[in-house]
């Protein structure tokens, strides 16, 4: 996807703008060049590191306004592009003192393949392009406006498997997915409430194609069955006007603010789907599946929110809090469904017409009661929670109509401190229950506990460590679930007065979970669903300056996986060695290592040497 047409932009657009900042006050350009060697699976290193061989922009950063005159901001910033996997522009312009201008560009590329992922014909290449615009206007002494618009497209291929005519064939989709927004803004300034009135639309757009791939043969092994032909175009868009009102007022002792959101969603999707398979590799003829129609969803989404603080004094503090939330979901479909038979007796087709209709409304309410102390070196903050949650839905026009009512209650405690023989931090806990379980994964019972620490032994050293322990179950009448969260975390940072630095960080976290499989009841001990993470990091990062001109600057991160069948350990480690020759010119050189090994297979294991030339030039 990084091709000579991308670099060649890369060269012009940078040549353009280090020629337009030649006679600028100051600005920074940076060049790179990489060279990559791969041994292994170039697939598997691709899927988590995108880097690739060839020039890339390191830095660029203009200042144009003495070239651009009448601007009190006119700032150019872009890194990224060529063998890098990602980029970013952004513009920055302000005139007049009440205008300003920005505009953000980002491009992601994103490449995945595994032999053993969804037998072996799993693939992705795409790329996403964001761009985010703001306009703003201050000259107002009681309010300023803004003017937003964001674009996102994403365009590239998807290959994957779907179940055909009794075994799974492997189709390409073909992307073309585009977001477009826009909102104008009212925020007041220097009232004693202040207001925010935004008005928003935006736009989801998908156009998509799939054709057969792997030449038509299922995924599994050779089959005289063998898809033709496969068509599914169509459009889906679905538009949501949006409208949000905010409120809030501060002083020494009272804190309240209220927010209220509405959001409309309409989709309307047009489908048209084709399969038609070669029986026998035609020689008994062909079977077909076409299926055409029209489908409309209609939504709504009402969030409203409200808080009140009040200060009691002599560090004591209350405060409650509201929030109400109402979605609902209303989606219909018509349409035709039509198998057809073509064989050496001629061809039958058998049409279905179908109708379908579903629809899902959700109403959740919670409340909060907070009250605290808070010391000049201490304080604790309790809290005490409950909410309710309505669900209602059917599933298609044939189904029975489904309601179900729950109530949650929770409540937690957490201290703060400060300064106490030199540790600063905090620790707390809260549990939730529930008294009914609405969907089957959902928890009955919710607990956690967390701390977090920080310690300055001297100035120039800090320790911190942090911890906690999250668990949450159902009963086994409903799926007999639990999970359980364990992390932990410990780091050191040394930092000298010369800039030089050392930093240790060690990282676990590990995470299980076990649901019993809703599968039909049947004379036998049901099957139980088991995942488990147990990931282990270490990061060793420094810096050295040697002199004002010459510094060294490096980390390594190892990372292990230990549950049996997924185990697996990597590593990644950079090492630059920067050279500043002048105020103006400075260079580098930046290696480095990637390495990948699985204990189940070889198959996805790499090792990747990459080493990378920049040059910097100041003006």
């Amino acid at each position: 996807m990084r091709g000579a047409g991308h670099r060649l932009w890369l060269l012009l657009g940078s040549w353009l703008a280090v020629s337009a900042g030649w006679a600028q006050s100051n600005g920074e350009v940076g060049f790179g060049i990489a060279w990559q060697r791969v041994t292994g699976s170039e697939d598997s290193f691709q899927s988590q590191y995108p880097f690739g061989s060839g020039l890339f922009l390191s830095r660029l950063n203009l200042d144009l306004r003495p070239w651009i005159p009448g601007f009190s901001r006119f700032r150019l910033e872009a890194q990224g592009f060529g063998a890098e996997p990602d980029g970013r522009g952004r513009l920055q312009v302000a005139w007049h003192r009440e205008w300003q201008l920005e505009l953000d560009f980002r491009r992601r590329e994103r490449f995945f393949f595994s032999p053993g992922w969804d037998l072996g014909t799993r693939r992705e290449q795409w790329a996403m392009q964001r761009w985010h615009g703001k306009l703003i206007y201050d000259g107002f002494s009681r309010a300023q406006l803004q003017l937003a618009l964001r674009h996102v497209h994403r365009s590239g291929s998807i290959t994957g498997p779907f179940y055909g005519l009794g075994e799974p064939y492997v189709a390409t989709r073909r992307l073309g997915d585009d977001l477009d927004e826009a909102s104008f803004s009212l925020i007041t300034k220097g009232l004693p409430v202040s207001l925010l009135l935004e008005q928003g639309v935006a736009q989801v757009r998908n156009r998509f194609r799939l054709f057969p791939a792997n030449q038509g043969s299922p995924a599994g092994g050779q089959d005289p069955d063998v898809l033709a032909e496969l068509k599914k175009p169509g459009t889906f868009k679905t538009t949501s006007p949006t409208t949000r009102l905010a409120a809030a007022y501060n002083d020494s002792r009272w804190d309240i603010g209220v927010e209220a959101l509405y959001r409309r969603d309409r989709s309307h999707n047009d489908l048209s789907y084709w399969e038609r398979y070669l029986l026998g590799e035609g020689n008994w003829g062909s079977l077909s599946f076409l299926e055409e129609g029209t489908s409309r969803q209609v939504g709504s989404v009402k969030r409203a929110a409200a808080h009140v603080g009040f200060a009691l004094g002599h560090g004591f503090n209350v405060a409650v809090r509201s929030n109400r939330e109402e979605r609902d979901s209303d989606t219909r479909f018509v349409g035709q469904r039509v198998l057809v038979l073509d064989g050496p007796g001629g061809v039958v087709e058998i049409p279905v017409d179908w109708r379908d209709s579903g629809v899902f409304d959700l109403r959740d309410t919670s409340h909060t009661l907070e009250a605290g102390w808070q010391g000049d070196k201490l304080g604790i903050t309790a809290y005490r929670r409950m909410g309710e949650r309505e669900v209602d839905w059917r599933r298609s026009q044939e189904s029975p109509s489904e309601r179900y009512q729950r109530d949650a209650r929770g409540w937690g405690l957490v201290a703060r401190w400060k300064g106490i023989w030199g540790f600063s931090g905090e620790a707390g806990g809260e549990r939730g229950t529930f008294s009914r379980v609405i969907f089957r994964v959902e928890p009955e019972t919710t607990r956690r506990v967390w701390m977090k620490l920080r310690y300055q032994p001297r100035s120039g050293v800090e320790l911190a460590a942090s911890a906690s322990n999250e668990r949450a179950d159902n009963p086994s009448t409903v799926a007999n679930a639990n999970y359980k969260d364990q992390e932990l975390s410990l780091s050191a940072s040394v930092f000298a007065d010369s800039g030089a630095r050392l930093s240790l960080l060690f990282t676990q976290l590990r995470v299980t979970s076990d649901v019993q499989l809703g599968l039909v009841p049947l004379p036998v001990q049901p099957g139980v669903s088991s995942y488990e993470l147990k990931l282990r990091t270490a990061a060793l990062r420094g810096s050295w300056p040697f002199s004002q001109r010459l510094r060294v600057e490096g980390g390594i991160t190892v990372v292990e996986n230990q549950p049996d069948g997924t185990a697996f350990s990597s590593h990644s480690g950079d090492l630059e060695l920067c050279w500043e020759h002048s105020e103006r010119w400075a260079w580098s050189l930046v290696l480095y290592s990637w390495g990948y090994n699985a204990s189940a297979s070889n198959r996805d294991d790499f090792q990747v040497r990459r080493a990378a030339v920049i040059t910097r030039w100041r003006f």
